[in-house]
């Protein structure tokens, strides 16, 4: 099957999904040009227009005049990077401006093919997260007060991350401002999260915390934190990990680890 034939039925296939799944779709030339292909009905309402045209106008020159500023320069450099991997799925979430100017939250998941011809295409797939977001910063302005250390995970495809950490974990340990503004960070993986621990319990804490996900199960450990500290004489702060997990309504497992200090 040719190029031209292949986009055909990319573009064919495009409206039959998105509408299926009820979510936003679009199709563009990345290479040698970019040119947008195709916009579903879908995404133009979700962003408040009445007719594609109207959107295309906006964005065909700079697609990212209508990410927030505060996400465009992330964006962007994942896009760079993306240049280089072709074929490679990928999701983001960030803010897109409306057409009245307001923000909503977007999941994209995207993926791109390049053709010996030079042409490249890039396929993606919006869903509207808004409601979960508010939901998201509701659950921190509750938990940010709590007299107990907690901490929130969230599993979805393998991919374990950080959702958030109150104040209260951070006064379990000396850590440095530097850490914790690190630690606060939405995109933080398992693993950097495993760098805070000694490193002879990592393995344990990293076995707990799979098995918790993978069996639904109620998880309990304990470890000693890494204080970060360079002076030998302080010691490690024992402490003791209660987790249970929740499934999310966007099918995101979350996990609620209660932490304290059993020193």
């Amino acid at each position: 099957m040719g190029e031209i034939d292949l986009q055909k039925v990319e573009l064919s296939a495009a409206q039959m999904f998105g509408e299926l799944l009820n979510c936003g779709f679009v199709i563009v030339q990345c290479a040698p040009e970019y040119k947008i292909l195709y916009v579903n009905d879908i995404f133009v309402h979700m962003l408040g227009y009445d007719q594609a045209k109207e959107l295309e106008d906006i964005v065909k020159n700079d697609p990212l005049q209508i990410i927030h500023p505060e996400d465009a320069r992330r964006i962007n450099s994942i896009i760079l990077q993306d240049d280089k991997h072709e074929d490679r799925m990928r999701e983001l979430s960030y803010r897109m401006r409306k057409k009245d100017g307001s923000y909503l939250w977007i999941t994209k998941r995207c993926t791109r093919k390049t053709y010996d011809s030079g042409r490249q295409f890039c396929l993606a797939c919006y869903t509207d997260i808004t409601y979960l977001m508010e939901e998201k910063e509701r659950l921190k302005r509750v938990l940010k007060n709590i007299p107990a250390g907690l901490l929130v995970l969230g599993k979805k495809e393998d991919r374990i991350r950080m959702i958030m950490a109150n104040d209260y974990v951070f006064q379990l340990r000396s850590t440095e401002k530097k850490v914790q503004d690190d630690l606060l960070q939405d995109e933080m993986l398992l693993e950097d999260l495993l760098d805070m621990i000694c490193p002879e319990d990592r393995k344990t804490v990293e076995k707990a915390i799979c098995q918790m996900f993978d069996t639904r199960s109620e998880a309990r450990v304990e470890f000693r934190a890494d204080d970060q500290s360079e002076d030998d004489k302080i010691q490690p702060v024992w402490m003791l990990a209660i987790g249970k997990t929740r499934l999310q309504p966007d099918g995101e497992v979350y996990a609620f680890i209660n932490l304290s200090n059993i020193t």
